[in-house]
């Protein structure tokens, strides 16, 4: 049965993840997490462009865009200490290892340290900044900040098909960050 073994097959990786992880029940009952924003990314992959996927958790919006674009190169930015080391192994072992990219600070306004709120596995999906009232028994730990534009620069300044934001309420804080990488990959 997939899963017990802390890992399981999604778009043709193996996708690790710690037990009692919201995620691997979500992927099982509906098959892929959140069709409709995968579908999304897939449809605005560009061949050749870069794919950052911010919030990236253990990597389900990342390992499709991977699949489905056989030249496209994801980032994939996770600063969660609970959930970091499982995309990164996700990434190491994937066929895609040579086009993925694992970013292991969060992103914001500006460059720092800022307190980031983690819990049990079953909470990993909802950790961030904003998210002690949503996270029972949770513990404050200090992540490091980058802003999306000096990652990017960092980067090369690669040519930007889609940027996902999904970090819990602090997707204004990635926005701000991030106004060169805008202009210039509109």
């Amino acid at each position: 049965v997939p899963g017990f073994a802390g890992r399981f097959p999604y778009f043709g990786t193996q996708v690790h993840f710690p037990k009692g992880a919201l995620l691997f029940r979500i992927v099982c009952e509906q098959g892929i997490f959140e069709p409709e924003i995968v579908a999304r990314m897939v449809s605005l992959s560009r061949p050749g462009a870069t794919v950052i996927d911010v919030g990236a958790n253990l990597g389900l919006m990342s390992i499709p865009v991977l699949q489905a674009c056989g030249t496209c190169r994801v980032i994939s930015f996770e600063p969660s200490p609970s959930s970091l080391p499982y995309l990164q192994r996700t990434a190491a072992g994937s066929a895609h290892r040579e086009r993925w990219v694992v970013v292991g600070t969060a992103l914001g306004a500006a460059a720092g340290e800022l307190d980031f709120t983690i819990g049990s596995a079953a909470d990993a999906l909802y950790e961030g900044f904003r998210s002690a009232e949503r996270i029972t028994g949770g513990r404050t730990v200090k992540v490091p900040v980058a802003t999306l534009d000096s990652e990017w620069r960092r980067l090369g300044e690669p040519d930007v098909a889609l940027v996902k934001v999904d970090v819990e309420g602090a997707e204004a804080g990635v926005l701000a960050g991030s106004r060169c990488l805008v202009e210039r990959c509109h």
